[in-house]
């Protein structure tokens, strides 16, 4: 083989093995490349992930902070209901240790709470009374009454104070009570119902309207009743009768025996009076030995001679008063007649005296008499007695 031909194929063997090498580095700087990349980017993951870790740390303390403000803001909360319950256990103590009555009732007027004492005083189980309407314990005039009552409050917003009420008990029994309304209202301000106190006041209204001796009727009572009857005597157009009755020798009583015991003889006198007439009737004492009663018939038909009789013979049976017999009291009874002797109240009031002072004077009294208007010239004449 000539020098020239091994020449160039060393050459060629050179320039192939070159060219490997070359490759060789080609792929050797593809793959530092790659693997500078790689690197480039397994740093920017853990770029990331420190940011990651560093914004996961602020949040971390972030709540921390948040859960200590939690917290704090928890116990405030919890000193807060602790001494609200404390406050309302004093609230509830002293709403069911006062002797006043209080309510709450919403917009309709259905009781949601009340103390003890309020549905003691009614009768009622507390449970029942729950949800129970006002106008279930009342009767029409005084539901009407309230219901205006109600009303004003609401659309005034002021406090409605010393109104006075007749409830009605479950035994059916009437109380007489004085009571305030106010309004109860959301935190947005809105009136969602009512709350209020009152106080039993019957005690104070049965010694304003009855006899401290007999427990009847007083005068002030007589003439409320006596316009009251009137009133629905004009509007139902029915006969109402009056009877003004005195008892004869009733001053022989106190000067013989003492005073002590013509208090007896009137009490008995007003419990007779009540077992002789009807509950509707209204019986009065208007002072002394004089009683008035205002028949309150319900019925159409009008008897009075009939009640007249029966209080009559109650009237003259004989008194046993502390251990004496007193037989010679008799009643004197007038009997004026509405609307037949007047439609004024103080002049069927001195109709009825006029009849009664004629009743004394016939057959020595015990009896009764209708008024008629001969009696007024005969009571105006001379020889009149009484």
């Amino acid at each position: 083989m000539s020098r020239s031909v091994l020449f160039r194929k060393l050459f060629m063997d050179v320039l192939l093995k070159i060219g490997d090498i070359g490759a060789c580095i080609g792929r050797m700087g593809r793959k530092i490349a790659e693997q500078k990349k790689a690197l480039q980017d397994q740093c920017e993951i853990r770029e990331r992930e420190r940011k990651e870790l560093e914004s996961l740390r602020e949040r971390i303390r972030a709540l921390f902070r948040e859960n200590e403000k939690l917290k704090r803001r928890f116990e405030v909360i919890h000193r807060d209901q602790e001494s609200l319950r404390r406050s309302e256990e004093r609230y509830r103590t002293m709403l069911e240790n006062i002797e006043e009555y209080f309510y709450e009732a919403d917009l309709s007027g259905n009781l949601l709470f009340f103390n003890d004492a309020l549905y003691r005083m009614l009768g009622y189980a507390r449970e029942k009374l729950i949800g129970m309407n006002f106008r279930e314990l009342m009767d029409r005039g005084t539901a009407e009454k309230a219901f205006r009552i109600f009303r004003k409050a609401y659309e005034t917003g002021q406090a409605q104070k010393g109104i006075g009420w007749c409830l009605v008990r479950k035994d059916g029994s009437p109380c007489h009570i004085e009571i305030s309304v106010s309004l109860i209202r959301n935190v947005a301000g809105e009136i969602i119902g009512f709350r209020g106190v009152a106080r039993n006041v019957s005690e104070l209204i049965y010694l304003v309207y009855h006899d401290s001796l007999t427990g009847l009727y007083n005068r002030k009572a007589f003439f409320e009743r006596m316009r009251e009857t009137l009133a629905l005597a004009k509007r139902d157009q029915k006969e109402k009768n009056i009877f003004y009755l005195d008892l004869d020798e009733f001053k022989r009583v106190n000067d013989e025996y003492g005073h002590h015991v013509g208090d007896g003889v009137l009490r008995e006198v007003a419990a007779r009076l009540k077992a002789s007439l009807r509950k509707t009737d209204h019986i009065c004492r208007i002072g002394g030995d004089e009683f008035v009663v205002i028949l309150n018939n319900l019925k159409d038909e009008s008897r009075p001679e009939e009640a007249a009789c029966r209080v009559l013979y109650a009237l003259s049976q004989p008194y046993r008063i502390q251990g004496h017999d007193i037989d010679f009291v008799r009643p004197s009874i007038g009997i004026s007649t509405y609307p037949k002797d007047s439609e004024n109240m103080e002049a069927l009031i001195r109709c009825a005296d006029i009849a009664m002072f004629k009743a004394k004077r016939k057959d020595g009294g015990g009896c009764f008499a209708f008024y008629d208007k001969s009696m007024d010239e005969a009571l105006r004449s001379p020889d009149a007695k009484p």
